[in-house]
């Protein structure tokens, strides 16, 4: 299981930009087989500041991502708006059953 967290932020006038960039990215990556979890939020307290949470089934599901067309088109996106970001990616597996 790939899980991956962390913020993506711009400066507080491109925040409507970056939400609308957002928004035509979750619907197709949910979508995606071994998608688990995907999101964004917007920070409560810091306009143009976003937290990101994904899990992915496996590597080669996130790898799989990682190509997509919508997610191609989300990252130009991203570098027009001068976004910063900050990942992380954990790799992680079950813990067995008690």
């Amino acid at each position: 299981m790939i899980i991956v967290a962390g913020v993506v932020a711009v400066s507080p006038e491109r925040h409507d930009a970056m939400t609308r960039a957002i928004g035509e990215l979750i619907g197709p990556t949910r979508a995606e087989e071994g998608c688990l979890e995907f999101g964004f939020w917007a920070d409560l307290e810091e306009r143009g500041r976003f937290h990101v949470f994904e899990v992915w089934e496996s590597r080669a599901h996130f790898a799989s991502h990682l190509a997509t067309p919508h997610l191609q088109a989300f990252r130009a996106e991203r570098s027009l708006l001068e976004a910063r970001v900050d990942l992380k990616r954990y790799e992680a597996s079950e813990l067995p059953q008690a």
